[in-house]
């Protein structure tokens, strides 16, 4: 199925708009040698199975430290076969709700014929419809929790989530995989496991989840 024209125009608009935040934030970025350091080590890693989780409170910064390290990593970057995506919660109209997020994400990935054959053989097999994927957050999830898992060997994708908490609804997970290749590298960030943001909490629920694999 073809995105219509207005659909693809949304998807443009979004990535402009991403990027657009990426360079304003990656702009005040200052310091913080040890925590580049970390992630980047992270990211070339061939041994990890969970997502890299940051979490630290409102206003301390976040956003800048990701937007740096994304703007390191596509610099890096030179391999065809590497996929960077980022997204920024709650930054731009496709980036408020998960649906509507993982919605363009998807959109994003299957630009590679690659992805996008795992998720039409997914989507057949068990006989769904891809319009009908894209406006079910539960159904759109499974579909990129199966493209993780089956993600080829022979390529990387690197996947930023900034923000979590700024959803206005709960985005329940549903989407990461239990166990994560090590060709895919998830770096999320979130508020801290504190009481005064027990309503937007995101850091239990993901270490609860891979605390199996810790």
């Amino acid at each position: 199925a073809r995105l219509n024209r207005e659909q693809e125009d949304k998807n443009d608009i979004e990535k402009e708009q991403q990027k657009v935040f990426l360079d304003e934030k990656a702009k005040i970025f200052v310091g913080r040698e040890e925590f580049l350091s970390k992630i980047s080590n992270f990211i070339k890693s061939d041994e990890t199975t969970t997502p890299l989780v940051i979490h630290a409170d409102s206003g301390s910064g976040k956003s800048a430290l990701m937007a740096k390290v994304i703007q390191d990593t596509i610099k890096d970057s030179i391999d065809d076969n590497v996929t960077i995506a980022y997204r920024f919660v709650g930054t731009s109209e496709l980036s408020n709700n998960p649906l509507n997020l993982y919605k363009s994400l998807y959109t994003e990935l299957i630009e590679d014929e690659i992805l996008k054959k795992i998720c039409v053989e997914y989507i057949q097999e068990n006989e769904l419809e891809e319009d009908k994927v894209l406006s079910d957050l539960k159904e759109l999830s499974k579909v990129i929790a199966n493209l993780l898992e089956n993600y080829p060997e022979d390529k990387k994708l690197i996947l930023f989530v900034d923000a979590l908490d700024q959803f206005m609804i709960n985005d329940p997970l549903d989407w990461l995989p239990r166990v994560i290749v090590n060709n895919v590298k998830v770096i999320i960030s979130t508020l801290p496991d504190k009481k005064e943001y027990e309503n937007i909490q995101y850091l239990p629920k993901l270490k609860q989840k891979y605390s199996k694999n810790e």
